[in-house]
């Protein structure tokens, strides 16, 4: 019987305090969400990008509540789709814009965002696009 009892949450001897996890913060609405697009100065790459430092910067980031996501992109050109509905393979000719991958991050303003772009590893192999998430 003290199986069963035990087993529904009545256990036979004093009763244990329950651990409760602490409450997730509130969410810090003064934060916006920025999309950072990684570009490349030229596509196809030469060689495979295999880059240190983004696992490190993007660690740092969501330890400062900071990382919204983030994810390479293949090393082929993709589409374009055309006003008009045609669909184009990019070619060397008009492969621009170049990324190679994308960020969100979280910052009061564009400024914070920018400035973790500089703290970051890209800029060492080209230029980032910024752009304010609307929420």
């Amino acid at each position: 019987a003290a199986v069963v009892g035990f087993a529904a949450g009545r256990g036979t001897g004093p009763a244990a305090a329950p651990t409760l996890a602490a409450p997730a913060p509130p969410p810090d609405t003064t934060l916006h969400s920025y999309l950072l697009l990684l570009e490349e100065p030229s596509w196809p790459p030469p060689a495979r990008l295999a880059r240190p430092g983004y696992r490190e910067w993007a660690s740092v980031l969501a330890g400062q509540g900071r990382y919204g996501g983030a994810r390479k992109l293949t090393e082929e050109p993709g589409f374009r789709v055309e006003r008009d509905g045609r669909v184009v393979r990019p070619d060397g000719v008009r492969r621009s814009p170049n990324f190679s991958g994308w960020y969100i991050v979280l910052a009061a303003s564009y400024d914070e965002a920018i400035a973790e772009v500089s703290r970051g590893p890209h800029l060492r192999y080209g230029s980032v696009l910024v752009r304010q998430i609307e929420q």
